[in-house]
């Protein structure tokens, strides 16, 4: 709604000048226009660097394609962003995404059958197209959390904060988050409802297979069927495997013997 609104009113703007009439003298005014996705008016290409050191931008990417790349307008903001000292990449080798039903085909991420409506990329096609800077790799891994001083196996904490709205309102936001002690100890795997829960295609809230287990926090980390309830992807629950996809990876989150976090 917000960038309705902005598009509503830069064009009544638009339309205002093209029906203004200027005479000799006169003083010629501007109208630019800042929101959190649109900037609006004369010069303010050469700000984009000021922008971003306002926010506070540590790296920047640039995308753009490679005729757009060519133009003045482009050449203005890689002066704007040197002349205000930030870290930025360009990225040109992209296209606007074509309209036809083949368009789906362009999405690297995501492989679905022949038969779905949806992109058709095998995985080892998902795999290869992760930039080489990450060793081919779908996942990261880091050290887990260990502290053999710390005994309870969570501990959350509650925050307020400043919050702008759409109409430029401050409201108070309302959250928490909570870390898991020692996830070596006390992080697992459940199975819908508790074991068994796959075999038997179980489909369980996360309430419900929280219960199984009596755990302080919990989170859905898992796909499934949605025709037959059965689990999709690898499954190793309390260091036992429970399930083997034959090579298609289905992990958000898990917890080698090591105490390694893997993520992806």
């Amino acid at each position: 709604m917000a960038a309705a609104r902005g598009r509503d009113a830069i064009v009544k703007v638009v339309r205002a000048v093209e029906g203004a009439s200027i005479s000799a003298g006169s003083i010629i005014m501007y109208v630019q226009m800042a929101t959190s996705t649109i900037r609006y008016g004369m010069g303010v290409t050469q700000e984009v660097g000021m922008d971003f050191q306002n926010m506070g931008a540590k790296k920047v990417c640039l995308m753009t394609d490679k005729t757009v790349g060519k133009l003045p307008p482009m050449q203005i903001v890689l002066e704007a962003m040197t002349k205000a000292g930030i870290n930025f990449e360009v990225y040109d080798n992209i296209r606007v995404e074509p309209t036809d039903s083949r368009s789906l085909d362009d999405d690297m991420l995501l492989p679905f059958p022949s038969f779905e409506k949806w992109p058709r990329h095998s995985h080892r096609h998902v795999r290869d197209c992760q930039p080489d800077i990450f060793g081919n790799a779908t996942h990261e891994t880091f050290p887990a959390h260990r502290n053999s001083n710390i005994t309870v196996p969570s501990t959350t904490r509650y925050f307020v904060t400043k919050v702008v709205d759409s109409l430029d309102k401050v409201k108070n936001g309302y959250g928490h988050y909570t870390v898991i002690n020692n996830p070596l100890r006390t992080f697992s795997v459940v199975e819908p409802g508790g074991s068994n829960g796959c075999i038997e295609h179980r489909r369980r809230t996360v309430e419900n297979t929280s219960q199984a287990r009596t755990c302080h926090v919990a989170v859905n980390a898992g796909f499934f069927n949605t025709h037959t309830g059965a689990c999709l992807g690898n499954l190793v629950t309390d260091g036992k495997r429970i399930q083997d996809s034959g090579g298609i990876q289905n992990a958000n989150f898990g917890i080698r013997k090591d105490g390694t976090i893997v993520v992806g």
